[in-house]
């Protein structure tokens, strides 16, 4: 990946990792059905998902019962804790 000059607290991303970010995110709007409905269509295969950056889940949660298995990874600790709740 490109270095884009940012500094570690503004790659993208950076903010989630932020205890008022992860607070704050289950009001965030949820995600229309028609992208998952999008997602599964263009996925090449039904065996693996892999979900980077999966947050708290919402997406990978919602797709599991489409996939043989279902990998979701998160670089901030706040977020997957969020996801267990």
């Amino acid at each position: 990946m490109a270095d884009r000059g940012w500094t570690s607290s503004e790659r993208a991303g950076a903010s989630f990792t932020q205890a008022d970010v992860v607070e704050n995110y289950p009001f965030r709007p949820p995600y229309p059905d028609s992208l998952f409905e999008r997602l599964v269509e263009i996925a090449p295969a039904r065996g693996a998902l892999l979900d980077i950056g999966c947050g708290p889940g919402k997406i990978s949660r919602q797709l599991a019962w489409e996939f043989e298995t279902v990998t979701a990874v998160d670089r901030s600790w706040n977020m997957i804790a969020l996801g267990g709740e």
